[in-house]
């Protein structure tokens, strides 16, 4: 093997094609990985492996695909179509092979002279006739489409033949960045034999679906956001588990927030398709295929019902929604989470991007029916001003695993309470010791002494084993 990984490397030298150039456009190569780089992509060329390279950047812009923390382009014969790709697709069979690198398809040349066969000698430095300047990785074809590469001076000489002299429009190395698309995994277990899986994407611009099944990548362009179903195309087999990953770059969102279930307009939802309960785990971060694009919920991705009603156990990612970063706009997280008792932990950072002045029913139901044991302090601390109507509605409802609730929770929260701000925010968690929830150092009840039934009504109902149990006023319980 280590033979002819060397007798690749001299061919690719041979040829004058620069792969290895530490550092792609956007990215940075230590010199230590060049090696690994050539072996990679060696490799790659050879048996164009199936497996996933780790990535520490977002995704690679078409034409590329990620050996790991570099985009470099594909290799001579293959091509990756969009951006995101994993590995290069290799020309089709009985097709003329693409010789040019960071190709985006199998046809990817531009003509630069044709005839009929005589002596004529190319140059790349010259472009007088009959010298023609050209690229290193120029490429001759001949009547019989084989191909040559040039490097320097090249001299064709088939009498009878016909030619022609076309140079690649690819990528060379050290010219793939990223695309500027983020990416998005959920690993899927326990699914039935021959079963399908779907989720919905209810925002405009460019996507790309692996299914983790073997199943061809589903590419998405669209210039109008709404809710829609997107299906495997082909069935699981059974069992897991199975890797989706999702790629792409939103460039709007739906203003109206639509009816509940299916045709809710969030930006993503897993709770809106088939089979959501075998979902066992989330990676990455939405906000790098879902970013805040400016103010206002058309230019805001909303998450409301994204992962409800999940069932198995799972587990989601620190940074989640870390690039979800500005002002929220109503319903933006309202029921998260909704019912999904596989959930058990609560990142403290969830929300951390998201800062400005409350938004009606922001987290309305957010985590009603989950499963953790805690809620940490300052889960909403980029939240500052008077709480909004319906914004924590049965938040963190029905949770008989709750136990305590961090210090300071509500930080930042003050002002006139509108209705149902805190209406059965911690109802029905039955179990939940320690001291009631705080905001800037007080307890709720003391902050707003005179709130109403239909502002914080049943706030603690049921959660009798607080330590402040005995002060919490009537409306509050």
């Amino acid at each position: 093997m280590q033979t002819v990984m060397k007798q690749l490397a001299k061919i690719i030298t041979i040829a004058g094609i620069e792969y290895f150039r530490p550092g792609c456009r956007g990215l940075i190569t230590p010199p230590g990985r060049v090696r690994r780089a050539v072996t990679l992509i060696a490799v790659s060329f050879l048996f164009l492996a199936s497996s996933q390279p780790a990535r520490a950047a977002s995704t690679c812009e078409p034409g590329c695909y990620p050996v790991g923390a570099t985009c470099m382009p594909c290799p001579p014969g293959t091509f990756a179509a969009t951006g995101g790709s994993l590995v290069c697709t290799p020309c089709p069979t009985g097709q003329t092979g693409n010789l040019a690198t960071g190709s985006t398809s199998c046809v990817a040349y531009r003509t630069l002279r044709s005839g009929a066969g005589h002596s004529a000698k190319l140059r790349p430095t010259r472009n007088t006739s009959p010298s023609l300047a050209i690229r290193a990785d120029s490429v001759i074809y001949w009547g019989d489409l084989s191909t040559v590469l040039v490097s320097g001076s090249f001299r064709i000489n088939h009498a009878g033949t016909i030619y022609s002299v076309t140079e690649p429009i690819g990528k060379p190395a050290g010219e793939c960045g990223e695309s500027g698309m983020g990416e998005f995994r959920v690993t899927l277990n326990n699914m039935p034999a021959n079963s399908l899986f779907s989720f919905t994407i209810g925002a405009s611009g460019t996507f790309t679906i692996d299914w983790g099944n073997g199943a061809p990548i589903t590419v998405i362009e669209r210039t109008q956001p709404g809710s829609i179903r997107y299906t495997s195309p082909v069935a699981y087999a059974g069992g897991g588990p199975y890797t989706l990953i999702i790629t792409g770059r939103a460039t709007g969102y739906s203003a109206a927030l639509g009816s509940w279930g299916e045709n809710r307009n969030s930006a993503i939802g897993f709770n809106h398709g088939l089979l959501p309960t075998r979902i066992t785990a989330l990676y990455g971060d939405l906000g790098t295929i879902f970013p805040v694009l400016g103010a206002g919920p058309a230019l805001t991705p909303r998450f409301d019902l994204s992962f409800a009603y999940l069932s198995l156990p799972f587990t989601i990612p620190d940074n989640m929604f870390a690039s979800v970063q500005g002002a929220p706009v109503p319903n933006m997280f309202s029921a998260l989470f909704e019912g999904s008792r596989g959930l058990t932990r609560i990142p403290p950072n969830l929300f951390s991007g998201i800062q400005g002045p409350p938004a009606s029913n922001l987290f309305a139901f957010a985590f009603h029916g989950t499963r953790q044991a805690e809620i940490p302090g300052g889960l909403f601390s980029g939240i500052v001003g008077p709480p909004a109507a319906g914004m924590f509605w049965s938040t963190f409802n029905e949770n008989p695993n709750l136990t305590s609730i961090g210090q300071g929770l509500f930080d930042g929260i003050s002002g006139s309470l509108a209705g149902n701000a805190f209406v059965n925010t911690f109802a029905n968690a039955i179990n939940l010791s320690g001291p009631s929830a705080t905001s800037d150092g007080q307890f709720l009840y003391e902050k707003w002494p005179n709130a109403t039934v239909a502002q914080i009504g049943g706030a603690y109902a049921g959660a009798t084993r607080l330590s402040d149990w005995a002060n919490i006023p009537a409306n509050w319980r």
